[in-house]
């Protein structure tokens, strides 16, 4: 489904669905039972090297410096400056621009759902 490398993914807590992101600059969702490609998000200028399942929603961040939440229900952005938690995690991430480890970002991206 992606046109280049997949570089992240996340599952959600029922595992009904999955998210990828590659360095073809889309997030994809994909449906566990029908196994395919049920969504494409398209809206980074650089690859989703970030990408987490919250519930009806999905988190990407990109080497664009921007972080997206996209809503899978209707396969569009959330307007995400309304968020605090995002606009906090997007802090966080800024004045960590590259992590060594992925337990590094992993970390980050769970401080952000025990908040929400």
């Amino acid at each position: 489904g992606h046109g280049h490398t997949i570089y992240c993914l996340s599952c959600d807590s029922d595992e009904k669905y999955f998210a990828t992101g590659s360095w073809d600059n889309k997030a994809r969702l994909w449906d566990v039972r029908m196994r395919g490609c049920a969504a494409t998000f398209v809206g980074h200028t650089d690859w989703v090297q970030q990408i987490k399942c919250i519930g009806n929603e999905i988190i990407t961040g990109s080497r664009d410096n921007m972080l997206r939440l996209w809503d899978i229900r209707t396969i569009k952005e959330i307007d995400a400056q309304a968020l605090p938690q995002i606009v906090a995690f997007a802090t966080k991430l800024k004045n960590k621009p590259m992590f060594k480890e992925n337990h590094e970002r992993e970390t980050l991206l769970d401080e952000l759902t025990k908040k929400s």
